[in-house]
C-alpha cells in the first residue's frame, strides 16, 4: 500500500460533486476505510480497497484530475489480487438467498447503488462487486463463498463493444455452472453517466419550477 493522505476531502468531493454519488453512500465507505485518498508522484487519487478478513488485498486507483491528454489515470496498484476487488455488501443473513451485481469499475458500482436508492429499491441481501476490468476472478471467488445461496448474478458491464462482448463470455460461463444470470445495461455507456444525467435533469426541473 502507498501511504494514504490524512485529509480525504478532495477524493470525497470528486465522488460527491463530479460523480454525483450521494453522501449517504460515500460516508460509511470512507469511515470504514474502503475508500481512501492517495497522493502519488504529486497526483491525487481516489483509492478503492478490497479486503479479506480485514486484510487489504486489492487497491484500485483513479486520478481525480486528468493527468495527460485530458484522460484520467486509473490502474490497480502492484500486487493487487482481483479476487478481492472492491465490493459493497448488503447481505444481512448468509443463509438467505442473495443477488450479486458485478461491474467493471468501482464508480459504476456506486452509481448503480445510488440509482437503486433513487428508484426506492431495497439493497437488502445484495452484493455489489467489482471485476477490476473484464475478468471473472472476483465473481468466481463470490461463487466459491456463497455457492447455493446465490439466487441470480446480474452482469452490469459497460454498454460498449468490450463490455457487451465480455458479457456474452461470462454469461455462457455462469450458465455452464447452472447459475441464473441476467444482463443489466446502462442507458448510456456506463451507470455513472446514467446517474449524472438523471441528477442533471432533476436539477434543471427544480430550477425551472
Amino acid at each position: 500500500m502507498p501511504p494514504e493522505d490524512f485529509n480525504k476531502s478532495k477524493a470525497y468531493d470528486y465522488l460527491s460533486n463530479k460523480r454525483c454519488i450521494d453522501e449517504s453512500i460515500l460516508k460509511p465507505l470512507f469511515n470504514r476505510g474502503d475508500i481512501r485518498q492517495f497522493t502519488i508522484n504529486g497526483k491525487i487519487y481516489v483509492g478503492f480497497i478490497g479486503k479479506e478478513n480485514n486484510q487489504i488485498k486489492y487497491l484500485s486507483l483513479r486520478s481525480i484530475e486528468p493527468t495527460y491528454n485530458n484522460l484520467y489515470d486509473k490502474y490497480d496498484y502492484k500486487n493487487s489480487d482481483k479476487q478481492y476487488a472492491f465490493k459493497v455488501n448488503y447481505i444481512n443473513d448468509i443463509n438467505d438467498k442473495i443477488n450479486i451485481y458485478i461491474f467493471e469499475a468501482p464508480i459504476d458500482l456506486l452509481s448503480f447503488i445510488n440509482l437503486q436508492l433513487l428508484s426506492d429499491k431495497s439493497l437488502n441481501n445484495k452484493l455489489f462487486l467489482c471485476a477490476g476490468g473484464l475478468n471473472n476472478k472476483s465473481i468466481n471467488k463470490a461463487i466459491e463463498q456463497y455457492g447455493d445461496n446465490i439466487e441470480k448474478i446480474n452482469i452490469c458491464f459497460d454498454n460498449d463493444e468490450a463490455g457487451n462482448n465480455y458479457t456474452e463470455v461470462l454469461t455462457k460461463e455462469l450458465i455452464g455452472k447452472n447459475i441464473i444470470t441476467s444482463r443489466i445495461m446502462p442507458l448510456n455507456k456506463d451507470f455513472n453517466e446514467d446517474l449524472v444525467n438523471y441528477k442533471l435533469k432533476i436539477s434543471v426541473m427544480c430550477e425551472s419550477t
